[in-house]
């Protein structure tokens, strides 16, 4: 990847056809629970690529329940976004679309073995495994839910 940060786009309205991924934000006791993954050696929130002839908000609750274990929450949909990352001579990839949620847990569970543990921070913590995304998407999906008030 060239160097530079991503651009990150916010949509109230998205083809469903151009979604790949559902993320999901979430919070247990009024902390954000994050995610340490494996494969990528960092912290994430609970996300996943949406599987042909799936709806994102399938995704986002297939998701949230494999990499939390959770079965006990409560999820609104925040908006849609796009990510292109920067390439040569200052270009950018084309959009990746993906739908942004917010979710509550009730309680926390087993997780899948590709989840190594369960984080709770009220900040932002290091080690993220998209540290020029995620702090833009939990950023927006803050003012989502003081807008809102879950």
């Amino acid at each position: 990847m060239a160097e530079g940060k991503p651009r990150i786009r916010f949509y109230d309205q998205v083809d469903e056809s151009l979604i790949v991924y559902a993320l999901v934000p979430c919070t247990y006791k009024g902390q954000w629970v994050w995610v340490f993954n494996k494969k990528r050696g960092g912290l994430e929130f609970p996300a996943g690529h949406v599987e042909p002839g799936e709806h994102a908000d399938a995704t986002a609750r297939r998701e949230l329940e494999e990499e939390t274990g959770t079965r006990d929450y409560r999820i609104w949909p925040v908006s849609y976004y796009s990510v292109s990352l920067p390439e040569a001579h200052g270009a950018f990839s084309p959009e990746q679309f993906g739908r942004l949620y917010y979710a509550e847990l009730m309680n926390l569970g087993k997780p899948d073995p590709e989840i190594d543990r369960l984080v709770l921070s009220n900040e932002m913590p290091g080690n993220l495994s998209f540290p020029d995304i995620q702090p833009i998407l939990l950023r927006h999906v803050t003012y989502w839910r003081e807008a809102h008030k879950p």
